[in-house]
């Protein structure tokens, strides 16, 4: 058994908490709460009492340990003091071996001494007498000498093996030494949360199990252990399971709300500069307005105050030219006009000025809120502004001309707000059918609608799951099950009952046809391809397939009319290819991938193959030709789609950006761009918004509309007549179904 400890059981993905004892003592399954709950209750042994047993073993050896070191503790201090007093006994017998030794020494030199003295006087006597006094002198030295030495050598026995030595071997054989290693987790990891909510049945029994089923049953919600002896189930989950489920909600909550803040705060400080740009903008305005009408209006005044002292002077004082003039004035001048202010034109002209300034002012209001209104990236909203002003103008136009008079024409304001209101020829939407849906919990990675949107596809985990598509309901027919991995793409064919299908497990692409029976059958496969597919796409023909694979390499497939059947005609070698689009003359081919550069491919006549003619240095995900010299590409997690297009016959060029919502979370790949030539609608995924874009004649392009989803996982595709949009993400874990309708 490997140093991984294995805390899953034999059946579920779930911590064991028991051991069921099979018929051999040797065979032992790991039964979770879950099994406990299906009632695999025959010979089972808890974890927990297991555990506990396990306790009390290890209590009792840390109380027999710290007995023991208690023990030991004392022998050592007892060793200690030994080995002192042996240290001790040491040096005094070392020093006692130092004396003899300089004693034997000195006895040497003493002896060694007399011995030639008494050899000087024996010298004299005669030779036989002279040697036998030396061998005397040899005996008595030599037995001096013997005595000496085992002296010595009772000392160093003494050194060798005294009685404190032998005391100090018997205390460290009494110490003892327990080299046995326990390391037991004693702790459940059920126990690292503990609910204080004890069973309503089972008084003195914790809640450890919820029931998450759907449907209301007769089970309760919250059960403790022995409530599973009384009723099984398959919807029982611990409450670690729940708990963490429970935080990766909260956290996803937490994301999206954080994330909702993020954009709104964005929005409001947009619409704060707006604002007070608006405000500077007006401020200058009406101050430049209002210096224009304080400047006319003191001169004409002026020229009032003038006249008047001009009438108020005294006849006395007039000349004799201004009183003929004034009799002139008197009966040249019809009775009517003879009272009419002299000063009129300047007072007409002064009345003129003031209606313009008001208009221009009001006009000027009305293009600051047209320009606030196309800033909006919600075409929605500004049809519905639009909309709103246009009607308020019609109520009030008969007011708007009594106010203004010959100054502000609501027609043509009305005309102005109309020209810049029309962001689209129509206003739709695709709004969701709920009644529409289906659930599904398996991964759906592709999905297609035939030509009359009556029968529609979905590749779920390894299967095809056929619907029938009737009053815009969906209605399971038949699972085609034949491919061994994850079904990727899906195309139907319009010229013929025949769909492909491609997958990413076992690199097959199967052609499907439909039998008189209404039975889709395996007409045939192709199978070069060594790893999964990644993509793949029919031309309008139908009579070529490109296909990608995991191994980067590019297929091309063409099909024998004679033999009806397809082959392989070329192959090209393309580093990590994640989308592909061909164009309507089907002479172009653009292929992007994760390698960070799009390929451009050409197809030559003369000899029939597809040739490499440009490079573009851009990491893109979806791609797709709106037109034979013009393509989109989504940059990955970008929030701009970027417009290529070929001038002059040369190379392609971006043109422009397009702004798009994208979102924060990560991009998945998949769910190919997708142009709808009739509608002129272009479906661009880009993370968990699905972005659809209006192109105009002018080659404008307007979003008209961004479909956000709780996840990036995301796939899905449109109709050929853009009536419907289907998808799945793994949030809602639905097929849902939208409808184009018109606003």
């Amino acid at each position: 058994m490997s140093g991984e400890q294995i805390n899953y059981c034999d059946i579920h993905q779930s911590e064991f908490v028991a051991i069921e004892n099979g018929e051999n003592e040797m065979e032992k399954r790991r039964l979770c709460l879950k099994c406990l709950a299906n009632g695999h209750k025959r010979k089972v042994i808890l974890i927990k009492d297991q555990i506990k047993n396990v306790q009390d073993i290890k209590s009792q050896f840390n109380s027999d340990r710290q007995k023991q070191i208690k023990g030991n503790l004392q022998y050592i201090t007892e060793l200690i003091e030994k080995i002192s007093q042996l240290k001790d006994f040491y040096i005094t017998q070392i020093k006692k071996i130092d004396e003899l030794g300089e004693i034997w020494k000195q006895k040497i030199q003493i002896m060694g001494d007399s011995s030639i003295e008494q050899v000087n006087k024996q010298e004299e006597n005669n030779q036989e007498q002279f040697l036998c006094f030396v061998n005397q002198l040899q005996n008595i030295q030599i037995q001096e000498l013997s005595q000496n030495q085992i002296d010595i050598e009772n000392q160093l026995l003494l050194l060798k093996e005294p009685e404190v030595l032998q005391d100090c071997i018997q205390i460290v054989k009494k110490v003892q030494f327990d080299t046995k290693i326990i390391n037991i987790e004693t702790q459940e990891k059920d126990q690292k949360l503990k609910l204080n909510i004890f069973c309503e049945e089972h008084k003195n029994q914790r809640v450890i199990l919820f029931d998450l089923g759907k449907v209301d049953t007769q089970l309760k919600r919250l059960a403790c252990l022995q409530c599973i002896d009384k009723k099984s189930s398959q919807n029982y989950q611990t409450v670690n399971f729940v708990h963490l489920k429970w935080n990766k909600i909260i956290t996803k909550r937490q994301e999206n709300m954080e994330r909702n803040l993020r954009t709104l705060d964005l929005k409001v400080n947009s619409i704060n500069k707006d604002i007070y740009s608006i405000q500077e903008s007006i401020k200058q305005s009406f101050e430049q307005n209002h210096q224009k009408l304080d400047i006319n209006y003191n001169q004409y005044k002026k020229d009032v105050e003038q006249s008047t002292c001009q009438m108020k002077i005294k006849w006395q004082q007039l000349s004799k030219e201004e009183i003929l003039k004034i009799v002139e004035e008197i009966s040249n001048t019809e009775e009517e006009q003879i009272y009419r202010d002299p000063l009129l034109q300047k007072y007409v002209n002064q009345e003129e000025l003031v209606n313009q300034i008001i208009k221009e002012n009001l006009l000027y209001l009305q293009a600051c809120q047209l320009a606030q209104i196309s800033k909006l990236n919600n075409p929605l909203l500004q049809n519905q502004i639009f909309d709103e002003i246009t009607t308020l103008i019609q109520k009030t136009n008969s007011n708007l001309n009594n106010v203004f008079r010959t100054g502000v024409n609501s027609t043509q304001i009305q005309k102005e707000v109309q020209t810049k209101g029309q962001i689209n020829n129509q206003n739709f939407t695709y709004k969701l059918m709920r009644e529409s849906s289906v659930k599904e919990e398996q991964l759906c990675r592709a999905m297609a609608f035939n030509k009359d949107c009556s029968i529609v596809l979905v590749g779920c985990n390894d299967q095809i799951q056929v619907y029938e598509f009737r009053q815009e309901r969906l209605k399971k027919n038949k699972d085609l099950k034949e491919h061994g991995g994850n079904v990727v793409a899906l195309s139907f064919m319009k010229k013929s009952n025949q769909f492909i299908s491609g997958s990413e497990g076992d690199g097959l692409i199967i052609i499907w046809s439909l039998n008189p029976n209404n039975e889709w059958l395996i007409s045939e496969k192709l199978i070069e391809h060594s790893a999964g597919i990644r993509c793949l796409i029919l031309n309008d023909n139908e009579d070529l397939i490109v296909s990608c694979d995991l191994d980067d390499t590019i297929f091309f497939w063409v099909k024998q009319q004679q033999q009806n059947q397809w082959i392989l005609q070329q192959t090209i070698n393309k580093q990590s290819v994640c989308a592909l689009s061909i164009n309507q003359q089907q002479n172009k081919l653009i292929l992007c991938g994760q390698d960070d550069q799009i390929l451009i491919l050409e197809f030559q006549k003369s000899n029939k193959i597809w040739v490499a003619k440009q490079k573009v240095s851009k990491k893109g995900i979806r791609i797709c030709f709106i037109e034979d010299n013009l393509f989109t590409i989504q940059t990955y997690q970008n929030e701009i789609l970027e417009v290529y297009e070929m001038k002059n016959k040369s190379k392609f060029t971006k043109t422009k950006d397009v702004q798009v919502l994208r979102g924060q979370q990560e991009e998945c790949p998949l769910f190919p761009q997708q142009y709808i030539k009739s509608k002129c609608l272009l479906v661009s995924k880009n993370c968990q918004y699905v972005n659809i874009i209006k192109i105009k004649e002018n080659g404008e392009f307007i979003t008209q509309q961004s479909i956000e989803f709780q996840s990036s996982k995301l796939y899905g595709c449109m109709s050929d007549d853009a009536q419907y949009l289907i998808t799945w993400d793994n949030v809602s874990k639905e097929i849902q179904i939208r409808k184009h309708q018109e606003l």
